[in-house]
């Protein structure tokens, strides 16, 4: 097994909270029950202009720059990030926000990364493995010698479609998928205390379990 040279990490609900309402999202674009969104105005295609595509875009920025406005750090998320650059783990993000919300929301909190790619730099988003094939390309690593950690399915789904390991960081409404993950941790400062720099056991960790 390889080394850990790189942490890839999703934004929302991974490293802050935006508090975002998919729910309402969908009621105001008037898409159906849980559809995801980028994947919905995709399916639509030639069946809206240009003029209905942008209004979609304008109303999920909207929501999505009120989340930054009111995002919140995840607990020690800044010290894992500071445990990771003192071992010369790099770190990358891997969103389906926009670029401008995703630099508004690491700008209020002073978050920095080797690398962040959004839906607006990669050709397809989650749960295709492009973003994190174009971050391993580089940082100039391999795709074993990294870890993407995320609270959604697309972000598991991901991580597997671009042979990573893939890391849930577990809070309680998303429980239901810790059977889809390599490991499964519920916060940061434990996954300090897990973490295992030589990268022998699985994934770079004590053991392949739940973190509490």
């Amino acid at each position: 097994m390889r080394d850990l040279k790189a942490f890839i990490f999703d934004m929302d609900g991974t490293l802050v909270d935006s508090k975002l309402d998919f729910d309402a999202m969908r009621e105001e674009l008037k898409f159906p029950k849980g559809a995801p969104l980028l994947e919905h105005i995709e399916l639509l295609g030639d069946s809206i202009t240009d003029e209905e595509r942008a209004s979609y875009f304008s109303i999920i920025n909207k929501h999505e720059l009120r989340g930054a406005r009111e995002s919140e750090l995840m607990p020690g998320c800044v010290e894992f990030l500071q445990f990771l650059k003192r071992n010369n783990i790099k770190t990358a993000v891997l969103t389906r926000n926009s670029l401008d919300v995703t630099q508004k929301t690491f700008k209020k909190w002073n978050l920095t990364f080797d690398l962040i790619l959004t839906r607006d730099c990669v050709i397809k988003p989650k749960p295709d493995p492009e973003g994190l094939i174009t971050i391993c390309k580089t940082l100039e690593i391999h795709n074993e010698e990294a870890v993407y950690i995320g609270d959604f399915l697309f972000d598991l789904q991901t991580a597997h479609n671009a042979q990573m390991k893939a890391i849930l960081y577990s809070q309680e409404p998303n429980n239901e998928l810790e059977a889809h993950a390599d490991l499964v941790v519920s916060s940061y400062p434990t996954l300090v205390e897990n973490f295992n720099l030589n990268f022998l056991s699985p994934l770079g960790f004590k053991s392949l379990s739940i973190i509490a």
